[in-house]
């Protein structure tokens, strides 16, 4: 006989039922069907027979599913190898990562804590425990996507040290962010963006980003964050550069030959982050200061390079506090979904 639920994504909710559809074109899973299991679940046109008790032990959003008796006309319905069906509305390739997530952890703990957990493990993580009430797939999820991309400006540099051109992943975690409301993973992932990718590079990744993660997206892309790039580079002459309107350097006590090439450097960085079209002010602005050195510690003086680093490590922290607010993706939108996050990084 076949049930039909579509479980609500908070938790607590009582399943709502859906109308009846037809299994003729519906096809077995040749990993999960197992001989002796008692349920079997359907996503898309994919079946997979399982064990009513794996799931029920972990979710009460399935112990109270398959605790609610089938209505009459649901129990007119045709037999699959003497179970009763109960269709998701999720996709099969979320419904085999949970289902691997509660059958095979010896092979995700090993994933986990060798990094190497695929993005669309950790999306279905996030996805399924929190529809389903799997709270300790969700914390996770959600632990391991902040070690990835840490809302800690220290933490951030730790992880990522060279600042190479590469954005492998970055869609799949902005998407994430978006989709589960977490705005501390989308700091520093429209951080990273704004450091790799110059205008034209914003709009081809967004141009170039897979539907399925573009729909989760809560406002419109690439405008939002070539909007946001341009306020973040006049937010960064306040904080980071700051030293280029505030005339801290040259300091007093540099003079002679010194002073006049310490003050050339200025007007030179002064000069090609205003003729640039933000991508060197964001270069100077979010990457570390030894990106400063790489570039001027021959150029000025011990003291004025001191005063500089000092600036810029001082400016670069209130830029990262301010970022989310600045860029657009403030907490006070309405765009955002409410959940106690907190409990489950802890």
């Amino acid at each position: 006989m076949i049930v039909l639920f579509a479980p609500p994504p908070m938790e607590g909710a009582r399943p709502s039922k859906r109308p009846r559809t037809s299994d003729a074109d519906s096809e077995q899973d040749s990993k999960f069907w197992y001989q002796d299991g008692n349920i079997i679940l359907q996503a898309g046109q994919k079946r997979f027979k399982v064990h009513m008790g794996v799931l029920s032990r972990q979710s009460a959003v399935f112990r109270d599913m398959f605790a609610m008796p089938p209505s009459r006309e649901e129990n007119e319905g045709n037999e699959d190898d003497n179970c009763h069906v109960v269709v998701l509305q999720d996709s099969p390739q979320d419904l085999e990562i949970l289902l691997t997530l509660l059958y095979d952890t010896l092979s995700i703990y090993k994933r986990q804590h060798q990094s190497k957990l695929p993005l669309p493990t950790v999306a279905a993580m996030l996805r399924m425990g929190r529809k389903y009430s799997f709270k300790h797939l969700r914390t996770q999820g959600l632990s391991y996507l902040k070690e990835q991309y840490p809302d800690a400006l220290f933490s951030f540099d730790l992880w990522c040290p060279s600042y190479g051109q590469s954005t492998e992943g970055l869609a799949e975690v902005i998407a994430m962010g978006h989709e589960n409301s977490l705005l501390d993973v989308l700091l520093p992932a429209y951080w990273k963006l704004l450091i790799y990718c110059d205008a034209k590079g914003i709009v081809k990744f967004f141009d170039e980003m897979d539907p399925s993660l573009k729909a989760c997206l809560r406002f419109p892309e690439p405008i939002t964050s070539l909007l946001g790039r341009e306020r973040i580079r006049s937010l960064a002459f306040e904080t980071t550069l700051s030293f280029l309107s505030e005339k801290k350097i040259p300091v007093k006590s540099c003079t002679g030959a010194k002073r006049k090439q310490c003050q050339q450097t200025v007007d030179d960085i002064q000069l090609e982050c205003l003729q640039s079209d933000s991508t060197v002010t964001l270069k100077y602005a979010l990457q570390p200061y030894y990106g400063y050195k790489r570039d001027f510690d021959k150029k000025f003086c011990d003291l004025c390079y001191g005063v500089l680093k000092e600036t810029h490590s001082t400016g670069r922290s209130q830029l990262w506090s301010q970022f989310t607010e600045a860029f657009g993706i403030s907490k006070n939108q309405n765009i955002w979904v409410e959940e106690d996050w907190a409990s489950d990084a802890e």
